[in-house]
């Protein structure tokens, strides 16, 4: 997805939730490789938490989101946040990807078939 996909279902985040949401476009791969991405999304939080008063906004009541791809992204991002010592109220993660190559049961099942099938998943991770 990208802002224009997901515009909608920001818009419904906030209309919802009462919170602000801001959308990022981050650089993708393959053009751009890991961790390109996650630094871009850690240099939008910290932007953010920097200069939260500023903007109207509560820089101690910030949370990451995504989906998909975006939710693997938010997740990485909370890593770093955790590891720098900015504290995050929320994540939400909307079917992130959390392991490249996992060996359960689920992941063998349906593995084939489907709209992202094993070895598409494994082409996004080793990209």
């Amino acid at each position: 997805g990208d802002l224009e996909t997901h515009d909608s279902l920001c818009r419904q985040l906030s209309l919802r939730s009462g919170a602000a949401v801001v959308a990022l476009d981050y650089r993708l791969a393959p053009e751009h490789r890991f961790p390109a991405a996650v630094d871009d999304a850690w240099a939008a939080l910290a932007w953010l938490h920097q200069h939260a008063a500023a903007l109207g906004l509560d820089g101690a009541r910030l949370g990451v989101a995504g989906d998909s791809a975006g939710g693997t992204l938010a997740a990485g991002t909370a890593f770093f946040a955790r590891d720098r010592g900015l504290p995050l109220a929320l994540q939400l993660l909307i079917t992130p990807g959390t392991a490249s190559r996992p060996a359960t049961a689920s992941h063998k099942l349906f593995a084939h078939g489907f709209l992202l099938d094993a070895d598409s998943i494994a082409w996004f991770f080793d990209h």
